[in-house]
Formats: structure tokens, C-alpha cells, sequence
């Protein structure tokens, strides 16, 4: 998917992007190109931003993830719109 799609799609900005990207490939750590929520929960605490267990289940569960413990790129940049404010990023 291009960025301009993608940023249509979830309203990041350039820098923000890269920086998720950024985020998403350090923390993958067995490099299958998704992320588990442990993983996700990391990039969350390395923003210094806390954010309940219960709060990253309800973003997954609102839109359709085909693996809930394992999160595409994509699938992660609509968590982290839902659950980190801007000013977080």
C-alpha cells in the first residue's frame, strides 16, 4: 500500500509514519513481519505513554485482524492511531 493511501487510510504524517515503520521493524524481533502484543505493548512503553491491556484488546477487536496475537503493519499503525495520542507520537 502506497503512503499516500495509507495516510488517507489512517491520518498519520510523514514523520509520524516513519517513525511507526521505524518502531514496527526494531521491535519485530523474529522479523516475520508482524508483531505480537507483547511487542506492541514495548513500543507503547517506549513512548512513555501507558496504556491498559484492556484498551490495546478493544482497538484490535474492532476492526478485523485474521491473527489477534500477531499484528500486520498495517493492522499495527490502526492500533496505534486508536489507543497513543498525537501529541504521544
Amino acid at each position: 500500500m502506497s503512503p499516500a493511501v495509507l495516510q488517507h487510510e489512517i491520518p498519520f504524517n510523514a514523520d509520524e509514519l516513519e517513525l511507526m515503520k521505524t518502531l514496527f521493524r526494531d521491535h519485530d524481533h523474529d522479523q516475520d513481519g508482524t508483531l505480537e502484543l507483547c511487542e506492541v505493548h514495548a513500543i507503547i512503553d517506549s513512548m512513555e505513554y501507558s496504556v491498559s491491556d484492556q484498551s490495546v484488546a478493544n482497538a484490535i477487536h474492532g476492526f478485523d485482524v485474521k491473527n489477534p496475537r500477531n499484528l500486520t503493519y498495517q493492522e499495527f499503525l490502526i492500533v496505534m492511531r486508536d489507543v497513543v495520542p498525537p501529541d504521544h507520537l
